[in-house]
């Protein structure tokens, strides 16, 4: 039991600062890094909002907040893509997965065949984002390492 209670106290990644001769990431690393902290923080903020919608006008303050005026937009461009949210007209969508099943439940599928390909392909749509997650989660933490 105190080699299992030494396990669970030990870090799972122990960050040394490099001396500053060994840290090398150019400017665009740089900029990538931020914008995927800006971006992280800004969907856990979004996140943490009870609505299922909001306007268009209350992402673009938030973004803002986030990422400065002049990359707001790119960045509600760029949560929108990936799936993050859904923009439609003036309001956007922050659970874009409920109106999926929404409208699922409103325009049944017509073919169980077709159905049945969907739940498969959101099985594995739901696999790939883990394994994104976890990939972009040890990138982040190397980036970190470097820093």
């Amino acid at each position: 039991q105190n080699l299992n209670k030494a396990a669970r106290e030990r870090p799972l990644l122990e960050v040394t600062r490099p001396s500053e001769s060994s840290i090398s990431i150019s400017p665009e690393e740089r900029r990538r890094l931020l914008r995927f902290l800006q971006i992280d923080s800004l969907r856990k903020s979004l996140r943490q909002i009870p609505h299922a919608c909001i306007s268009r006008k209350e992402l673009l303050q938030i973004c803002m907040d986030s990422a400065g005026q002049e990359g707001a937009k790119e960045i509600a461009k760029s949560l929108d893509k990936s799936g993050e949210i859904l923009i439609i007209g003036d309001r956007v969508y922050l659970r874009p997965e409920q109106v999926a099943r929404a409208v699922e439940a409103v325009v049944p599928l017509i073919d169980d065949r077709r159905r049945e390909e969907l739940h498969e392909m959101e099985k594995q749509k739901a696999e790939i984002d883990l394994k994104a997650k976890k990939l972009v989660h040890r990138e982040l933490q190397c980036g970190f390492g470097f820093l």
